[in-house]
């Protein structure tokens, strides 16, 4: 995908994939910056330990806890997020994010992505999550968060995180320059509420939310709903959604992409209900990539292309 990127726009570029250990790690960003190399993307599970590491972080990045993508600039690596941006963008295809109700199934690594993008453009967002607590704690640190705070979004009383501290997330004017607000934190966003067990809380872009458990929400209530849970994938198949209560109305996006076609894309297009399928987050959060690398934008039809044959 990022060689036919290259390719269409005649960039003397290569994308290599390197296999190492944890103990590599450090010295594998040292070599980074003594061969010049522009950029690394980061798959698990390096996405954590990576972080401290870097010399800057992108503050949307930090906020998520994860960076997927370095960029090289003149030695400094900067570590960034690009899982947010493919999101937003996947559903921004789609649909108008800000002042939309979104239900966000999971809590996990790749929906604290997708909840980060959500709120930051100015979605009204509910999380639901087997574990309540879990959907507490991010719902916390969102409204918690200095990108995503407003003077309407309180602290609320549920659990503070206890995580790590990492090096300092400022970047240079340089640095922050071509950054989508996706990535730069900048616009404020809408309210957040958990869906789980027990827990309640405040919160004043929406209100007062009172958490349930996952059996008793009301699916219909929201205009967007995203699955960013496991389930759908090979190995955990099925589907989290009750699709029989959705709406031709309505947008669903699962981030799933090992099927493209999971159960839950089949019985939306069955109900005639729109779905994005977890291809387009991939192609944009490659998208992004491309562009923190090379300065320019990426030729998406030519990407898309390349990826589409390996999506089944």
């Amino acid at each position: 995908m990022h060689h036919a990127g290259y390719r269409a726009l005649g960039l003397a570029y290569h994308y290599h994939p390197f296999s190492i250990v944890e103990a590599q790690l450090a010295s594998a960003l040292s070599g980074m910056r003594a061969l010049g190399i522009r950029g690394l993307g980061i798959s698990m599970p390096f996405k954590l330990s990576v972080m401290p590491l870097l010399d800057a972080i992108d503050p949307l990045a930090q906020a998520i806890g994860a960076v997927n993508t370095i960029v090289n600039q003149g030695g400094r690596l900067i570590g960034h997020n690009t899982d947010a941006y493919g999101a937003v963008t996947a559903l921004a295809e789609r649909t108008t994010l800000s002042g939309a109700r979104v239900l966000l199934l999971g809590a996990g690594g790749a929906a604290r992505a997708v909840a980060f993008g959500v709120v930051e453009a100015g979605s009204r967002l509910t999380i639901a999550n087997r574990d309540a607590a879990k959907a507490a704690e991010l719902a916390s640190q969102l409204m918690r968060s200095e990108l995503l705070t407003t003077s309407q979004a309180r602290k609320s009383d549920l659990a503070t995180e206890s995580g790590r501290t990492f090096k300092s997330a400022q970047l240079t004017q340089a640095e922050r320059s071509g950054v989508p607000k996706a990535e730069r934190g900048e616009a404020r966003g809408g309210g957040v509420s958990t869906h789980g067990d027990e827990t309640q809380a405040e919160h004043g872009a929406r209100g007062e939310a009172r958490s349930l458990p996952l059996a008793a929400l009301k699916v219909s209530d929201y205009d967007v709903l995203v699955n960013a849970t496991s389930v759908g994938m090979d190995a955990t198949p099925g589907c989290p959604l009750a699709v029989d209560e959705l709406s031709p109305s309505q947008l669903v996006m699962d981030i799933v992409y090992k099927p493209l076609r999971t159960e839950l894309v089949a019985a939306c297009e069955a109900r005639g209900v729109p779905v994005i399928h977890g291809g387009r987050m991939l192609l944009h959060q490659a998208a992004r990539q491309f562009q923190l690398y090379t300065g320019q934008a990426a030729p998406l039809t030519a990407m898309d292309a390349a990826l589409s044959p390996f999506l089944t």
